[in-house]
């Protein structure tokens, strides 16, 4: 399902790519239109995948085995991540590939920056069972 549901929106965001070139040709001006409608229909196909991300999160913050402090920070991490290649990816289009490293590179230490205190209670928990 994954697979299939990812495979269509590729076809659909290839589609709209070509789309708004032979737009561009002829009608540069609405060019975008043909943009934002292929953004569109890839957002609608991602709505499948994201639903069930978080009807799965829903069921590992129930489960009895896993904190849900995990979760929140998975989430926060994938939040870091994709604003960091958002901005990292506008820097790289004005033509400045040195701020999109630094921004690439803050995102990465802001994503360790936030694993640190499952480390921490992982290490606690290494320790403890080596002192047994």
């Amino acid at each position: 399902m994954i697979m299939e549901d990812t495979l269509k929106i590729v076809i659909i965001a290839c589609i709209g790519a070509v789309a708004a070139l032979l737009v561009r040709q002829y009608k540069p001006e609405f060019a975008v239109f043909a943009q934002l409608g292929g953004l569109m229909a890839v957002l609608i196909g991602a709505v499948s995948i994201i639903s069930a991300v978080i009807e799965y999160s829903q069921e590992l913050i129930e489960s009895p085995y896993l904190q849900s402090g995990y979760i929140d920070v998975l989430f926060k991490a994938v939040g870091v991540a994709v604003t960091a290649k958002i901005g990292a990816d506008i820097c790289r289009d004005s033509g400045n590939s040195t701020l999109a490293f630094a921004v690439e590179l803050a995102g990465k230490a802001a994503i360790i920056l936030l694993s640190m205190p499952m480390l921490k209670t992982l290490a606690d928990a290494a320790a403890g069972l080596l002192k047994g």
